[in-house]
C-alpha cells in the first residue's frame, strides 16, 4: 500500500503597502463643540441622570 502523496507547498507572495499614511478620517476641528452646541448638550442631559451618574462616581471614586 502507497501513501498518497501531499500536494505542493502554497507560495506566499510578499504584499508591499505605501509608506505613506492614509488621511485623517478626524481632524482637530471634529474633537471640539462650540459654546453654543455644548450648552445644548448640556441642557438635555436630564437631572435624573445627571443624579444616576453622580451616584456611580461617587461610588466608583471611594
Amino acid at each position: 500500500m502507497t501513501s498518497p502523496s501531499l500536494p505542493a507547498p502554497a507560495r506566499v507572495r510578499s504584499v508591499s503597502s505605501p509608506a505613506t499614511q492614509p488621511p485623517a478620517t478626524h481632524t482637530d476641528v471634529d474633537h471640539h463643540f462650540t459654546p453654543a452646541a455644548r450648552a445644548a448638550i448640556e441642557a438635555g442631559i436630564p437631572q435624573s441622570t445627571r443624579r444616576a451618574y453622580a451616584t456611580d462616581w461617587t461610588a466608583f471614586t471611594a
